[in-house]
Order: structure tokens, then C-alpha cells, then sequence
């Protein structure tokens, strides 16, 4: 080991160059990143506004368009400045070889959805101006730290996707991140005594002991003052005391403390992959797991992972709904040919979302096979709310987690629909950014709004805010 030296080059940049085919190269009569991205993307918001006006899904004034433009053309500065270009064209490539292979990938989801420029790429089906999504909530100048983008595949591609990468870029290349197991306190306790070579009998006292430690979620105290106050305890029961307190143990509670939250095993992501530049040890280390190459840090959001070294994650989700909604569009084509094929695929990718059948359907209780709204408790909520309009549904999307449920917020958020005399703000300011949301703060990006109108911030500056409070 003492032989080994890398040298770890931190917070410059290590994302994939983008490397364009013939075609690309060809259609664009350009071979640089920043030609082709900007040149694909105005096309492709032109083709989109189009189908915006031949639908009257949107309104497409001059005035309206132009704010696309200019958004548009916001984005891929700030990108270009982050130096991300090269990574949105990679993540492209990817999206349009699944569709070149009829592989259905999802809509988008996390922070990427506020990208207009995701959109116009066809790597999110979202836009993000029509809904009112921050590009500062994905990526601001003010951020240090760059985002990765998530994407769901419909299951049972992921060897198509990741041959396609190897042969792209090359096996030294593209690897799965890594994830590492920790000894957690029960287990720890449990692997010390195993290994140290203790008996059955002795060992079955050791089950007593972790029977007795609080489950996962609800550690608020350490191990070592559990061990301490524990004995103390009335609900301590006399075989787990004796053995707490027993001075033989103590060499075994020494090495459990020492152990615990250190690394015990190697896993592999089960979406996480990584590109880079070059080949991949020359960014950083390296594992082995389970005969697999996979990288050498994970992604945790915390100092010592793949960010800091500059090597952007991206996440190939599987999504069963996506080979649902697949196998519904092949019976169509099937049973009733193209031209129908065609139309109700055009439909399903820009549905129209003002159409109150869609919400008669929800309140009713048709919700099987609806991502994210298929639960008993979502459809509670549902009903609750008497769902009319696309913007109830984001927010039901929202309030249905155990933040937000555990303290009423959507209870609070019910109440103020039908009752808009109930709706207190803390300053009459807050009123016209909460309106929306029946005077409850929801979403994250309401946070930078009200940052940047009360507080003067920018809209990059709320969003460190909304980090800090995310913790």
C-alpha cells in the first residue's frame, strides 16, 4: 500500500467530451460542441413551439416566443461557463440512440426538469418555462457544485444502453459507481463476536442485546451512550444488563465502537454510472467488486465523493410504467395502424393537460398504473383536494411525503382551497408567491422566489439558501 500514490486533483472538471458522429458532423456542418448544441437546440425549441401552436397547447405570441429565445440562450451560457456543454450533448446522444433502438425513457424528474435547455434536447419532456420551473434550481452561477441529471429507461435496457456507452466511449471509460456498506450498530456488534470467535451460546446473548437496540430510523443518541444508559434503563431486560455491564464484553463493545460506520463491503449502484475524459484511473481510483470494475468514491453529497474530484454521475433509472405505456402504443399501432399510432403517441408526449376528464378520472379513483399516484393514500389525497387543474396535482405530488404530511401542511393546504379567508401569511408579501398553493409553501422553488422578493437575493442565491436549509 505505502507503494500506491495518487495525486487527487479537486473541483476541476473531469465530464465527458462530447465526440460527434459522422451525421452530426455532417447535418450541422460544424464538428465543435458549442456550434452544434446551440444550432440543435433553436432548432429544436422552433420544432417544439410549432407543435405548441398546430395543438393550442400554448399561446405562442412573438413577445412569448422570443422569452423562450432568450431563456434559452441564458441556459447555454451558464452551462458553457460551467463548462457542462460537452455532458448535456453526451446525455443527448444517449436519449437519441433510445430512440433510434424504440427504448421509452421517462419525462424527467429532480432538478434537471427546470433545464429548458433539457427540454429542447429531448432529455426531459418538460418545459420548464410553461411551468414555471427555475433554471437556477438546477444550476446557477453562483452554484459551486454542478448537478447530475437522472433518467428513467423502461426496464430491461440496461444492457442495450451501457453496450452502446462501452462501444462510444470504451470500457476504461464508462464504469458503475460504486456504493459502500457500513457496519451499522446492530451488525457491527454481531460481526465483532463472529469473528473474534465466540461460541453459539455466548452469541446468543449478543441477539439479545441488538433485539433490544432501537431499529435504524429512530437512533437519536450514539451507540457508546446507549451502552452507557441502556443497564439504566426499566425496560432493560436482566440478560441484556449483565451482559452490557459484564467486563469480559468490554474488549468486544471497544472494538464494535471503533468498527462501527467503517467501511464492511462494496456494492454497485443500481442506476450510477460515470464518463470520463480519459481513461477512468487517470481521475481517480478504482474498485473491485464482485469481479467489477466500479469507481473508487460514490456520490454523497458530502466532501469526499465523485463531485469533488470534478466527475459528474449519470443515473439510468428503470421505470415499469414506461414499458407499460410502450406496450399500450404497440397494441394501438397493432389494432389500429399508424395514423392512430402516431396521433395518440403526439398526445401522450404533449397531453392536454386543461382536458377535466383527466381530473374526473383521479377523483373518481382511476389511479392504477399512474406513476406516483397509484397508492391507497395518494388517492385519499386526491379526493381530499377534489383535484381540478394539473398545478393540484404537482402539489398533491408534494405534499404526499412524511415532511410535509407530518405537519399537516397538506390538511392546511385542503382547508384553504375551500376556505380562503383561513390562509395566513406571515407578511402580506408572501400572499401573491403562495397564492398558487392555497397560502402553503410546497415547492423549492417558491423558497428562492420569496428569498429573492423579500430577501434581495438572486435567484442563485435563494438556492444556496435552499440547500442550507436542506441540510
Amino acid at each position: 500500500a505505502e507503494k500506491c500514490n495518487f495525486d487527487f486533483e479537486m473541483d476541476v472538471e473531469k465530464y465527458p467530451r462530447y465526440e460527434p458522429t459522422k451525421d452530426v458532423i455532417d447535418y450541422f456542418k460544424a464538428d465543435d460542441t458549442k456550434t452544434i448544441i446551440h444550432k440543435l437546440s433553436h432548432a429544436k425549441l422552433k420544432q417544439k413551439l410549432n407543435i405548441y401552436r398546430k395543438n393550442n397547447l400554448v399561446k405562442v405570441t412573438p413577445a412569448i416566443e422570443q422569452q423562450y429565445i432568450d431563456r434559452l440562450n441564458y441556459e447555454l451560457q451558464v452551462i458553457e461557463d460551467k463548462k457542462m456543454l460537452d455532458y448535456f450533448l453526451v446525455v443527448w446522444e444517449l436519449i437519441r440512440f433510445c430512440k433510434d433502438n424504440n427504448i421509452e425513457t421517462g419525462p424527467g424528474r429532480g432538478s434537471a426538469a427546470g433545464s429548458l435547455l433539457s427540454w429542447c434536447l429531448d432529455i426531459t419532456k418538460i418545459d420548464s418555462l410553461r411551468f414555471g420551473l427555475y433554471f437556477e434550481r438546477f444550476l446557477n452561477p453562483e452554484r459551486k457544485a454542478t448537478p447530475d441529471i437522472d433518467i428513467d429507461f423502461e426496464s430491461g435496457t440496461d444492457e442495450q444502453t451501457l453496450n452502446f456507452l462501452y462501444e462510444k466511449y470504451g470500457r476504461e471509460r464508462v464504469l458503475p459507481v460504486v456504493t459502500f456498506g457500513t457496519f451499522n450498530e446492530k451488525g457491527c456488534l454481531k460481526d465483532v463476536t463472529k469473528a473474534l470467535g465466540f461460541d453459539a451460546g455466548f452469541s446468543s446473548d449478543v441477539f439479545a442485546v441488538t433485539k433490544e437496540m432501537p431499529k435504524a430510523a429512530k437512533w437519536d443518541i450514539t451507540l457508546e451512550e446507549w451502552i452507557k444508559t441502556w443497564p439504566d434503563n426499566p425496560d432493560c431486560s436482566e440478560t441484556v444488563r449483565n451482559w452490557l455491564r459484564n467486563p469480559v464484553n468490554e474488549e468486544i463493545i471497544k472494538l464494535t465502537l471503533r468498527m462501527q460506520g467503517q467501511v464492511r463491503n462494496l456494492g454497485t449502484h443500481a442506476a450510477g454510472i460515470v464518463i470520463t475524459p480519459g481513461p477512468v484511473w487517470e481521475s481517480m481510483p478504482v474498485n473491485i467488486s464482485k469481479g467489477q470494475v466500479v469507481s473508487g468514491y460514490q456520490e454523497s453529497g458530502n466532501a469526499k465523493d465523485l463531485s469533488s474530484l470534478g466527475i459528474l454521475k449519470l443515473d439510468r433509472l428503470k421505470l415499469e410504467t414506461l414499458n407499460v405505456i410502450k406496450d399500450a402504443l404497440r397494441l394501438i399501432k397493432e389494432r389500429h395502424g399508424e395514423e392512430m399510432f402516431h396521433r395518440i403517441k403526439e398526445a401522450v408526449d404533449y397531453v392536454d393537460l386543461t382536458d377535466e376528464n383527466l381530473y374526473i378520472e383521479l377523483r373518481m379513483g382511476n389511479n392504477q398504473g399512474v406513476f406516483q399516484f397509484e397508492s391507497e393514500g395518494m388517492n385519499a389525497l386526491i379526493k381530499g383536494i377534489k383535484v381540478e387543474k394539473f398545478e393540484e396535482l404537482v402539489a398533491a405530488n408534494a405534499l404526499y411525503r412524511p415532511g410535509p404530511m407530518g405537519i399537516g401542511a397538506h390538511e392546511e393546504f385542503i382547508k384553504n382551497k375551500f376556505n380562503p379567508k383561513s390562509r395566513v401569511y406571515a407578511h402580506k408579501i408572501l400572499a401573491p408567491l403562495l397564492e398558487d398553493t392555497n397560502g402553503v409553501l410546497i415547492f423549492q422553488e417558491q423558497l428562492m422566489f420569496i428569498a429573492n422578493k423579500i430577501g434581495g437575493m438572486s435567484l442563485g442565491e435563494g438556492d444556496n439558501l435552499r440547500k442550507a436549509m436542506d441540510g
